[in-house]
C-alpha cells in the first residue's frame, strides 16, 4: 500500500486516509496549508511520550480521536493556523481555546458568532469544563478523556 505525508504536520499516512488523524488536516479541503511545526525533509518525526498529560477526545464528522492538551493549550477553528481545524462554515476562524487547568479545562470563546455550548448552556467568555462534561463546537464533540482511556 502507498502511503503520503500530511502538509500540515509530516505525519505518515496511507495514501486512502481522508483525513490526518494527528491534525485533522482533511485533504479533499483545498486550504492556505500551515505546518504545525518545522521539520527538515527527510527528518523523522520522534513520537512524543504523553503518558499523564490531560487528554481531550474529539468527536467529529469525520474524525473520533484523543489529543493531548499542552500547557499553553489548544485553539480550535476553522482556519488553518488553529491546532485542531474544523472545516465547518459555522465554525469561526479561531472559535475557542482549550487550556489545562486544575480540575478540568478552561474553555475560553475566541469571539465566535455561534458559541461552542458546555452542557448546553453557551460559552460567552470562559468556563470550566469538568471530567464528564460534553462541549459541543457547531456538531463536533469534545470531552475530558478519562483515565487509562485510549
Amino acid at each position: 500500500m502507498h502511503t503520503k505525508t500530511c502538509p500540515r504536520c509530516g505525519q505518515q499516512l496511507f495514501d486512502d486516509m481522508p483525513i490526518c488523524y494527528e491534525c485533522l488536516y482533511e485533504f479533499a479541503v483545498q486550504d492556505e496549508i500551515v505546518p504545525l511545526c518545522a521539520y527538515e525533509e527527510g527528518e523523522v518525526r520522534q513520537q512524543q511520550d504523553h503518558a499523564g498529560e490531560l487528554r481531550i477526545h474529539i468527536a467529529t464528522p469525520s474524525a473520533d480521536l484523543a489529543l493531548p492538551v499542552p500547557e499553553d493549550g489548544l485553539v480550535v477553528g476553522r482556519g488553518s493556523a488553529c491546532d485542531v481545524v474544523l472545516h465547518t462554515p459555522a465554525v469561526s476562524r479561531r472559535h475557542v481555546r482549550l487550556e489545562p487547568r486544575e480540575g478540568g479545562v478552561l474553555v475560553t470563546n475566541l469571539g465566535a458568532r455561534n458559541p461552542a455550548t458546555l452542557q448546553d448552556e453557551a460559552v460567552m467568555e470562559s468556563s470550566l469544563m469538568e471530567k464528564g462534561e460534553v462541549l459541543n463546537v457547531c456538531g463536533s464533540l469534545f470531552w475530558i478523556e478519562a483515565d487509562g482511556e485510549t
